[in-house]
């Protein structure tokens, strides 16, 4: 990205297995880079995504958030990582995975990167999975929809921050 450049990236991951990767190169000052993904992972897939972003100018900022909803067996892998280079003065980023265990068998693996080679950044990351709340999956149920509806309807309430990226430019 040159100077005072912005990019933003919103990426659905819906048909099989796969490996992806994603790199933001901030290089010119006040540059920034938004990378959003929602995952959607059924039967036995395997998805696996590394998303790095690299500050290497003064006041960059970069945003990565993915969210993967994971059925049946299937099996997400997110490595995302922020490296700040010594250039990288005055620099924001944040990374945050998360992952919905839709499946009695899903599985998630979050795996974040903090490589930070300058003092005067601000860099923040999480990771969190998790069930549907038993309670919450009764309430909805209590109102008519069958388990599987509502546990469609839980998946699409999931994955909905990152949908809206694609629609607010």
């Amino acid at each position: 990205h040159s100077k005072n450049s912005s990019a933003k990236n919103v990426t659905f991951s819906v048909n099989g297995s796969q490996k992806s990767y994603c790199e933001s190169l901030l290089k010119g000052e006040n540059s920034t880079a938004e990378n959003y993904f929602a995952i959607l992972g059924k039967e036995k897939e395997c998805i696996d995504l590394t998303v790095n972003s690299v500050h290497n100018a003064k006041r960059t900022s970069s945003k990565t958030h993915s969210k993967a909803c994971l059925w049946d067996s299937s099996d997400a892998v997110f490595r995302g990582g922020i490296i700040v280079t010594k250039k990288g003065s005055q620099s924001v980023s944040s990374l945050y995975g998360n992952a919905l265990l839709v499946g009695d068998n899903a599985k998630a693996h979050e795996v974040p990167l903090l490589d930070i080679k300058n003092n005067d950044v601000q860099a923040a990351h999480g990771a969190s999975a998790g069930k549907i709340d038993v309670e919450d999956l009764f309430y909805v149920e209590s109102r008519g929809l069958l388990e599987d509806e509502a546990k469609k309807l839980f998946s699409l309430a999931f994955l909905n921050p990152v949908l809206e990226k694609s629609f607010n430019p």
